[in-house]
């Protein structure tokens, strides 16, 4: 045989080389998490745990076991065999005994073991030693041990107060409470209603250790008096250690507010569009299979009318209105149009034009399939509410004349009740909505660059409560606002204006007779005489929406690196003519727009006697708001982190007319959750005055070290003195531990979010390199100071 060291030759049955003096025996200890090996007890409970030696090589090998200094004193640990002899090659079981009664309080204890065993290295040949004294090593061991707390009930709160609610045939209330396993054992609940009118959806629920679900009910109400509050009670019995729980459900019952439904309407001067509410939350209605509807009219000389996508077959064509609400912004009374029979010019009045336009525009509405499936089949506009926005103005005299216009319009539709609401107001409620940062005292500036008009209005939130229901709910205050007749309609007249000067002569005889036609009609003739036309400024309705369909194209393609975007206009352009469009020259020719835009901006938070780093948020909408470059001047003046913009922004004023009118979306949190961590500031998770419910946020903390380290969060409900009951206390809603043994980083997510009901959830979660360990938050035991 060969020394495993020094590859000299041994004897067999030789512990020791003779030569270098290397024993030929070792011991392999088991080891658990970090080292250390894990003991779970729990109280009052004898526990035994193994560890697993095993010798190789040649020999036996001898061990001893000993408790390190700092352990000597812990009476819960006991080693029966404190010496053995261990038989090469054979697995041996060393016992630990943990005794739980004698644990002290506190979850985790550290005991320090030493393992001596005669592996050590011996002497060389022809050298006596004596190897019982001389040849023992030592191992340390380390055990922890945790004390594990038996099962018991933990939940949110005892005493669940709904409010005011409605008397309907029945409610339900998904999470009634939360109830919670605080121990490490499984625990098995009896449930039980005390009350007919409360009905639980299980009687018997079991929760593994640490798991918390919600406890979701159904009240039945129509039996109950109205006018009067009511308490009903609820028993749950714990099985472990058989003890009863009461848990109470208060509510002051009211008659239903029966509500009409809602229309939001956004009569745009490019498009209009309409929303409405249905399976609660807000649905655009698609009109022709679009959720633009083209805000444009033919008119036939007898007062006939075309609307819509219908009405762009007769673009080119004398009586073309391609942007019905702008007539209204220049203040006229009349539009004339031409009686292709007598050449006569024949006057309509603009009111009735617009009342017509809305009219059909609400037929097409009401035959929808979005109607019928969200509102129903036969409703007439006797039924519905209408909330029709208008732009913010140049003043408020503009824009109080432009109220009383619309509302002499919308009384001839024969609505159950009109509202009138401010563009930018539309746009607060549909944003702010979803943003629990836009609380009491948020600055928000809504800039509305649509096809004809740019309005720039600064808004205050501000709570209100509702007489009847008790509840808050979010409104605005204007601190200034203002606008400018520049829009997308005017960026493409300037548009074609610069490429019409680089068109071929042939292309400037074929548009020149084209805008003959458009101003004529087809009676007069195919040919314009010499001298038109004149001083008159006319450019063709095919060849602006070809520019417009360009510009739109382009902003689309904006990163991408296509130089050059040709313009498609068969009916303007020769066949020959390569008319193209690039980047450069479309800031270039609307670079005087934009600097107009941005003196906008500034000039309404001036006159507000505030600066741009006052405002909180910034909402971006309109059409010519997805020309990148109206983006950039914002994020220029604000930063990115406060410019909200999203892809569906060109419907945002008609979701946010119905945002206004849906008190769902308008109740806000009346409390705070509060956030502690100790060794940081106190942090607010969700502050009252937030809109509910919020959608999941997450929030990281770095532990002092790498692991193992262990965080403890601690969230509390503050009741905020403005908006409820000053006499409240503030309250620990439970608690976040996160203990984590091992892994490759220092992060700690926090997640949370406030439901339906405004109650918080929060839940904590570390990530290794290939799971994700989850920790949920712990309640408190009923009648132990949970939130009541």
């Amino acid at each position: 045989m060969k020394c495993a060291i020094c590859t000299r030759g041994i004897e067999a049955g030789d512990q020791f080389c003779g030569w270098c003096g290397s024993p030929q025996r070792r011991i392999k200890m088991q080891t658990g998490r970090l080292g250390k090996h894990e003991i779970k007890v729990f109280p009052e409970e004898v526990k035994d745990r193994y560890i697993r030696l095993h010798p190789t090589g040649q020999g036996e090998v001898h061990i001893r076991w000993e408790l390190d200094r700092d352990s000597a004193g812990a009476p819960w640990l006991r080693i029966p065999t404190t010496e053995d002899i261990l038989p090469v090659n054979r697995d041996s079981q060393q016992r630990i005994i943990v005794y739980g009664g004698r644990l002290p309080e506190g979850s985790s204890h550290i005991a320090h073991l030493r393992l001596h065993h005669t592996t050590k290295q011996g002497s060389r040949l022809n050298n006596e030693r004596l190897w019982d004294r001389w040849c023992w090593d030592t191992s340390r061991v380390t055990l922890e041990v945790l004390r594990q707390s038996p099962a018991y009930l933990v939940a949110d709160r005892t005493l669940r107060d709904l409010g005011r609610i409605a008397q309907v045939a029945f409610l339900p209330v998904p999470q009634l409470f939360r109830l919670g396993n605080g121990g490490h054992a499984d625990l098995h609940l009896s449930l039980t209603s005390s009350s007919h009118h409360l009905r639980l959806s299980q009687s018997k629920m079991t929760l593994a250790p640490l798991e918390t679900l919600p406890l979701a009910a159904e009240l039945h109400l129509l039996d109950l008096t109205v006018g009067q509050e009511h308490e009903l009670a609820l028993t749950i019995r714990s099985e472990e250690d058989n003890r009863e729980f009461r848990f109470t459900v208060k509510f002051f019952l009211q008659h239903p507010r029966v509500e009409l439904p809602v229309l939001g309407v956004d009569f745009g001067t490019s498009s209009s569009k309409v929303a409405l509410l249905g399976e609660g939350d807000i649905q655009q209605v698609r009109l022709d299979g679009k959720d633009l509807f083209p805000s444009h009219i033919y008119l036939h000389a007898d007062g006939r009318m075309v609307i819509g996508e219908e009405a762009t077959e007769y673009r080119g064509e004398p009586n073309y209105l391609r942007n019905l609400k702008s007539l209204l912004a220049d203040n006229l009374a009349w539009v004339e149009v031409l009686d292709p029979n007598t050449g006569d010019r024949i006057k309509h009045d603009l009111h009735a034009l617009v009342a017509g336009f809305l009219r059909r525009l609400f037929r097409k509405v009401r035959e929808s399939a979005d109607f019928e499936r969200f509102v129903g089949k036969g409703v007439s506009a006797a039924d519905i509410r209408l909330v029709l926005t208008i732009p913010a103005g140049t003043s408020s005299e503009a824009r109080r004349e432009t109220e009383q216009v619309m509302t002499r319009i919308l009384e001839r539709l024969g609505f159950a009740e009109v509202r009138i609401l401010v563009e930018p107001t539309a746009v607060s409620f549909l944003y702010a909505a979803e943003d629990p940062e836009m609380i009491e005292g948020k600055r928000i500036l809504v800039f509305d660059c649509g096809a004809g008009t740019t309005d720039v209005s600064l808004l205050r939130v501000r709570l209100d409560q509702d007489a009847e229901e008790g509840y808050f709910f979010r409104q605005f205050t204007n601190l200034g606002e203002a606008g400018l007749s520049i829009g997308g309609n005017l960026f493409d007249v300037a548009l074609y204006d610069k490429l019409v000067s680089k068109l071929s002569d042939k292309s400037q005889a074929k548009l020149r007779r084209l805008l003959w036609t458009q101003q004529q009609g087809s009676g007069g003739g195919t040919v314009p005489p010499p001298e038109f036309p004149g001083k008159r400024k006319l450019r063709s309705q095919h060849l602006l929406e070809a520019i417009k369909q360009t510009k739109e194209e382009l902003s689309r393609k904006w990163s991408e690196p296509q130089p050059d975007f040709k313009v498609h206009c068969p009916e303007a352009l020769d066949d020959a003519e390569n008319l193209t469009l690039s980047r450069a020259e479309l800031a270039k020719t609307l670079r005087h727009f934009f600097d107009k835009l941005e003196g906008l901006c500034a000039r309404v938070i001036r006159e507000a006697q505030l600066e741009d780093d006052d405002i909180d948020r910034v909402y971006l909408v309109g059409g010519s708001s997805f020309l990148p470059p109206v983006k950039s001047l914002l994020t220029r003046m604000f930063g990115s982190d406060r410019v909200v913009t999203d892809n569906a922004r060109l419907t945002s004023i008609s979701r946010g007319a119905v945002a206004s009118a849906s008190t769902r979306i308008r109740r806000v949190l009346t409390v705070d959750y509060v956030l502690r961590v100790p060794g940081l500031p106190e942090q607010t998770l969700v502050e009252a005055g937030a809109i509910y419910p919020t959608a999941r946020r997450t929030r990281v903390f770095l532990a002092p070290t790498h692991p193992p380290f262990l965080l403890h969060f601690e969230v509390f409900r503050r009741p905020s003195a403005v908006l409820g009951n000053s006499e409240e206390k503030e309250s620990l809603l439970g608690t976040v531990p996160v203990r984590v043994d091992f892994g490759p980083s220092r992060e700690v997510t926090l997640s949370y979010q406030v439901d339906e009901y405004g109650d918080l959830s929060v839940s904590a979660h570390y990530r290794d390199s290939t799971s994700v360990e989850n920790f949920p938050m712990h309640y408190l035991r009923p009648g132990d100071g949970a939130e009541s």
